[in-house]
């Protein structure tokens, strides 16, 4: 079972749901997309220090709140595998992680177009040649939706975070697209937004050589003290005629 979590946004109460689900639902490995600190500073040090203490793999791919000192910092931590553009096997699965752009910068966004368009095209190109020489990955993990569907030859498995709202979608190829939305509720930004956004997450079933079985959408709404699970269940591949034929 893998804990499929993003944009938390230095929340300590998403923290604790984490630490809940951990628990209730017997979770194996934690894979973060993205955007566990909201400003990437010093101060922050202790929510990145709260997900080593999990003492189960804490699997991250770096979002663009994060930046390179704190990027430095998780990478030193016991437990934490921070995936940086190559193909990383953990406990049987082999996940290709995406450091968002902006990672590496102390700002979040930028409104210079043509700088964003070439840092994208750069991190494509490096993404699909990392998929040519180590072979398709079980799952890749891309922060930005907006760059995973840039990518061609995607595995069947995709996983984004960023727009603070929970999705599935099928990609072109075929590929499933998850995203949990925010497990910290998108942080202090939640706080004065209009109407309340739930903490969520994704439990996902996963089977070493067959991949994804099942999916549970993990909704948590503060302020109603409202938990709801919806399990999406892959379908399996039909079994050709002839392999039905009996002696």
């Amino acid at each position: 079972k893998i804990l499929l979590v993003s944009d938390l946004h230095s929340n300590p109460v998403g923290m604790e749901l984490i630490k809940s689900l951990i628990s209730s639902f017997n979770i194996d490995m934690v894979l973060d997309a993205g955007d566990l600190t909201d400003f990437g500073s010093s101060l922050e040090t202790k929510t990145a220090q709260a997900v080593s203490d999990l003492g189960i793999p804490y699997v991250f791919s770096p979002g663009n709140h994060e930046t390179k000192e704190m990027v430095d910092f998780l990478r030193k931590l016991p437990h934490v595998i921070v995936l940086n553009g190559t193909t990383k096997e953990v406990q049987g699965i082999r996940i290709l992680g995406i450091p968002d752009p902006l990672s590496v910068f102390p700002e979040v966004d930028t409104h210079d177009r043509e700088r964003w368009n070439q840092m994208v095209s750069t991190t494509i190109k490096a993404t699909e040649k990392a998929i040519q020489a180590e072979g398709s990955p079980d799952i890749l993990v891309s922060h930005n939706p907006n760059i995973a569907r840039k990518i061609k030859h995607t595995p069947p498995l995709v996983i984004s975070g960023h727009t603070h709202k929970q999705a599935e979608e099928t990609l072109p190829g075929g590929s499933l697209l998850l995203n949990p939305g925010t497990t910290g509720a998108a942080g202090l930004r939640g706080l004065y937004s209009e109407g309340s956004i739930p903490y969520s997450a994704i439990i996902l079933h996963y089977q070493v050589g067959k991949g994804l079985s099942a999916a549970d959408f993990i909704q948590y709404d503060l302020m109603s003290q409202h938990f709801s699970l919806k399990r999406r269940l892959e379908k399996e591949p039909a079994v050709p005629e002839e392999d039905n034929a009996t002696d």
